[in-house]
């Protein structure tokens, strides 16, 4: 495993358990409201990054998350993979509500 997938994976990680204040639920029984989002020029190591949650996700629950990039408008609940551009304005906007 590439130094930038461990760095993708535990940003990931951190992003999804750390700042949370209560459980979330990424899928239940079959079905989900997410989706993970790469930025448009992603590297090799974010997009093996996205296709390894996507993968490891569809074996827990049973569910394949769409991979989509930035520009498509993916939807309010993201997981966001690499330097999403997206990724700015959200800190920028949490930011600000603290």
């Amino acid at each position: 495993m590439t130094w930038n997938l461990r760095t993708s994976i535990f940003c990931l990680f951190v992003f999804l358990v750390v700042p949370q204040t209560k459980a979330i639920t990424i899928a239940d029984k079959g079905s989900s409201d997410y989706v993970i989002v790469i930025a448009a020029d992603a590297s090799t190591s974010e997009k093996h990054a996205a296709e390894e949650l996507q993968f490891f996700i569809n074996k827990i629950a049973s569910v394949k998350l769409p991979i989509l990039t930035e520009t498509a408008e993916p939807g309010k609940k993201m997981i966001l993979i690499g330097k999403v551009r997206l990724s700015t304005v959200l800190n920028q906007v949490s930011n600000f509500q603290r």
